[in-house]
Formats: C-alpha cells, sequence, structure tokens
C-alpha cells in the first residue's frame, strides 16, 4: 500500500462480483463529509479471503488517500471500530462508553442519518460530533427478529408443557384406571396412602427424566450432523455462522431451567390421579375388573 496510494483490497468475493482483478482500474462513489456525491477511479491492490459475512462487505485503502477524497484531515478518521471477543458484554461496554462522551463531547443520537447531522448543521451545530454504536444497533432488524424468535419460542414451549402435561394426567388417570387391583393388593398388605401418591409421582419423574434425556441426545445427533455442512459467508446469516458452519451452542441454563419445569408440570399432571390412586379402598379396587 505505501507504492500504491490509491490502491483498494477487496474481499473475494467483491471482487469476482466485479469480475476485478489484481491491477485492475475500479471506478467507486463515495461520499464527502459535506455530503457530495463523488466518484474516483482505483486500483485493485489486493484480493483477501473471506473469513465471514463482514468481511465480504468492506474494502480497505490508505487512509490518507481516503480521507482526501472525502474531506477529512490526513490523519483524521470517521469511524473507529473496537472488536471484543465476548458478544454478551457488548451491550453493557456501547452504554458505558457513549455516556462518558457525552460529559466531554457532542454526540447524535444512534438512529440519525448524515442528513440529520447536516440539519443540525445548519441550525448551529460546530463539528465534530460523535455517536456511539454497537453491532447490534447496526442490526436492529435482525435482533428485532430474534427477539420475536424468542417471543414465539417461549409460547411454543409454554403450549408444548401444557400438552406434556394433559398427556400425562390422561395416561395416569389410565394406568391407575388399569391398575386398581394392583393397588388395593397394596394398600391391603400395608401401604400407606402416601407412599401410593409418591410411587406414582416417581413413575411420572422417571418417565420426564427419560424424555429429557433422549432430546438432549437427539439435539446433539442433530447439532452434530448440521456442524457438517457448509453454508455460504455471502449473506447476513453467516453472522450465526462459525468458519461457514452452524454450530448449535446448547445453553446449560436453559437446559436447566426447562427440565425444572418440566418436572414441575409432570408433578402437578399427575398429583390429582395419584391421589385418586392413593385413596382407593383396598377391597373395592381388589374386587374391580
Amino acid at each position: 500500500m505505501k507504492r500504491l496510494a490509491d490502491g483498494i483490497i477487496l474481499g473475494e468475493k467483491m471482487a469476482n462480483r466485479l469480475a476485478a482483478d489484481i491491477g485492475d482500474r475500479i471506478l467507486i462513489e463515495l461520499q464527502t463529509l459535506t455530503g457530495q456525491e463523488n466518484a474516483e477511479i482505483v486500483t485493485l491492490a489486493a484480493i483477501s479471503s473471506d473469513r465471514d459475512f463482514l468481511n465480504s462487505q468492506v474494502a480497505y485503502m490508505n487512509r490518507a488517500y481516503l480521507n482526501q477524497l472525502v474531506g477529512n484531515g490526513k490523519r483524521d478518521c470517521t469511524e473507529v471500530n473496537l472488536y471484543f471477543r465476548d458478544v454478551n458484554g457488548i451491550v453493557g461496554k456501547t452504554d458505558a462508553l457513549r455516556m462518558e462522551m457525552r460529559k466531554g463531547f457532542s454526540t447524535v443520537p444512534v438512529g440519525e442519518t448524515r442528513e440529520d447531522v447536516l440539519i443540525r448543521e445548519k441550525k448551529g451545530w460546530v463539528a465534530p460530533y460523535y455517536r456511539v454504536r454497537s453491532i447490534f444497533d447496526l442490526m436492529k432488524d435482525v435482533v428485532r427478529t430474534s427477539e420475536i424468535m424468542n417471543i414465539i419460542s417461549l409460547g411454543l414451549s409454554s403450549l408444548m408443557l401444557l400438552l406434556i402435561m394433559a398427556g400425562l394426567f390422561n395416561t395416569f388417570s389410565r394406568i391407575i384406571f388399569e391398575r386398581k387391583k394392583e393397588i388395593g393388593t397394596l394398600r391391603a398388605i400395608g401401604m400407606k396412602k402416601r407412599e401410593v401418591k409418591r410411587l406414582f409421582l416417581l413413575e411420572a419423574l422417571f418417565l420426564t427424566a427419560s424424555g429429557i434425556g433422549i432430546g438432549l441426545i437427539a439435539y446433539h445427533l442433530l447439532s452434530l450432523g448440521i456442524s457438517l455442512f457448509s453454508f455460504t459467508t455471502d449473506s447476513p446469516f453467516a453472522l450465526l455462522l462459525d468458519g461457514g458452519r452452524l454450530n448449535l451452542r446448547l445453553s446449560y441454563t436453559a437446559v436447566i431451567l426447562a427440565a425444572a419445569s418440566l418436572f414441575i408440570g409432570a408433578a402437578a399432571a399427575t398429583s390429582i390421579p395419584a391421589a385418586r390412586a392413593a385413596g382407593l379402598i383396598p377391597d373395592q379396587a381388589m374386587r374391580s375388573r
């Protein structure tokens, strides 16, 4: 880049889309800081491999030359990107940085466009002014879609829990009806009511635990199968990929909460049939067909 001041580096997919090779001259469009639309012919200096979706959407140039084209200072910049290893802490760090910037600098809201800023300048605002955004601010539609999907998932999970509870209630009601003689025999030889009730509750919890175990095994097999396929990285979906592959990560907190909900639901659903079983009169239960 030192030898080629007007050089530009493009991602592999962008270069293929333009049918451009190293050394070709490319016409680019850019906007100055005052909003003027300009065009410039630059030289393709290198082609970088696309590791992810973001890399395929950006280009690299000599900063001094680019600043000259957009009307910026030679060593100035209009945007500074900070990369964090842990995506979970981005929102909190962004909010903290935004609050600190407000103490000593002129800042503009996240959603304002360049046109909004130009209007502010006409009203007396003096540059420079700053805006702090996180990747989630730039991906509002994706975040909104994710939130909607979480709400839908929660609704479907609640519905599934109700269906499971209804299924357990009907199943154990039928089991108790068919095992009246067995229950009567157990009561006749001295088993107490609470022990009969506990017996059916433990049976329901065992079935629930077995279902959870089978579900976890199926999940791991499914995630292993999906991870064998590679996907394209030239779409927003690539943000969910790891090296072009979709790796499903299991949240142990979510598993624990789901398991606890299932155990509580199973206990609640079988409590009434279990109480009915415990309340059976031994001699009448033994005479039943």
